[in-house]
């Protein structure tokens, strides 16, 4: 009788704390009940949910290995098997109730699959992981099974009535955006089993908890933790969801102003989409013109239109300017740096002869006949002086 009346102790401690959970499960769960949620924010959640759903096995597994009691064991057991392989009631695991809401979103597998969490939302959950694997089994499992059935309170009408909570659900929220029953097992069939699992979980928390005499300010200190947790993740998955749903929303109205057919003035001159230019810009290519963009007008020149050689190049024609690309219409003359400029000067020194032309080049041992201007400064040999050496760099004069 006394050891029933304690569990009836824990029961009810932990109960008042589904209450006060549900008073602020986070910010998500506020605004997908609310008028301003879009399909956009349903996808932009399932991709980062997918990822809680992925690790929570993993976070039951590392508990179920560390609890001491068959008949929790084999609670845990199931709820895991229910999670990763098959829930009786769907014919799927829970795992892949996300793929079919993400769907219903516009979102293939591949995509929900590939993602990537957020960081707010991913710190939240190693801070659960941690939780899951160093907190006393009890407490963990006390708070596990609070969590569990506050996500069906979100959305039973008989239980939030319980709790004075408002009857509409984000359930009611998703099939007005147009998803079917289902995209929306997650909510039809998952959280009837949080239902089962939270209820049940709570009972056996309090039967063991009263079994081993286990201090109830001890679990209500580990539940308190869990709270913050979950709450912080919620509140991130809030922040996470808005910056996805922008971010694609931007995008969207990106290509839509790509695909929009507008005219295009170039030159001076009025053109549409089907002139050449603008086709090239509009598939990527540098826009450019096939023609000259003065107009054919004649530029007045002083001097000789034609030059002879004036023919061999292409882009010279003697009429007019050059053709002028138009990738240079923006282009302007560089700026004029203003310096002054400075002569450097000259100064002739010994043999150098101003106003004489040089006559004589060195011949490069070329032996071709060597012919000079008339009156232009020549060499000759001069007579060897004693002292000399033959072939000698001194070997000639320099005369006029």
């Amino acid at each position: 009788m006394e050891l029933q009346a304690e569990e009836e102790r824990y029961l009810a401690a932990l109960e008042e704390r589904v209450s006060g959970l549900l008073q602020r499960t986070g910010k998500w769960f506020a605004f997908a009940q609310g008028s301003e949620v879009r399909i956009e924010h349903v996808g932009a959640h399932v991709l980062e949910f997918i990822h809680f759903v992925h690790a929570f096995p993993r976070w039951i597994a590392a508990l179920l290995s560390r609890t001491p009691h068959y008949e929790i064991r084999r609670f845990l057991a199931r709820n895991l098997y229910e999670e990763v392989v098959e829930d009786p009631t769907a014919g799927a695991p829970h795992y892949e109730f996300m793929i079919r809401l993400g769907e219903g979103a516009g979102l293939t597998r591949e995509a929900v699959e590939s993602s990537k969490p957020s960081p707010g939302t991913l710190t939240c959950m190693h801070a659960l992981e941690n939780y899951y694997r160093q907190r006393p089994w009890l407490e963990v499992f006390a708070a596990t099974s609070v969590g569990e059935a506050t996500n069906q309170a979100t959305l039973n009408p008989a239980m939030r009535r319980r709790y004075g909570l408002p009857e509409a659900t984000r359930l009611d929220r998703f099939r007005a955006l147009g998803l079917s029953d289902y995209h929306l097992t997650q909510y039809l069939v998952h959280h009837e089993a949080d239902a089962e699992h939270g209820g049940q979980g709570i009972r056996l928390a309090a039967k063991y908890a009263a079994i081993e005499r286990y201090p109830l300010e001890s679990i209500l200190e580990g539940l308190a933790e869990y709270t913050v947790l979950i709450r912080s993740y919620w509140d991130a998955m809030y922040d996470a969801v808005i910056a996805r749903a922008a971010a694609r929303e931007g995008l969207a109205a990106i290509k839509a102003r790509q695909q929009r057919r507008r005219p295009a003035v170039l030159a001076g001159t009025q053109r549409s989409v089907g002139d050449p230019a603008v086709e090239h810009a509009i598939g990527g290519e540098a826009p450019h013109v096939h023609q000259p963009v003065d107009g054919g007008a004649l530029a007045p020149r002083a001097h000789p239109l034609l030059r002879a050689g004036d023919g061999q190049h292409a882009q010279v024609d003697g009429r007019r300017q050059p053709a002028v690309q138009a990738h240079l219409l923006g282009a302007g003359a560089p700026a004029r740096g203003g310096r002054a400029v400075v002569e450097e000067r000259v100064a002739h020194r010994l043999l150098e002869l101003v106003g004489v032309g040089l006559g004589q080049e060195d011949p490069r041992q070329v032996r071709l006949h060597h012919l000079e201007a008339r009156g232009g400064v020549r060499e000759r040999p001069r007579a060897r002086e004693g002292g000399d050496e033959v072939g000698g760099a001194h070997d000639r004069t320099t005369i006029p």
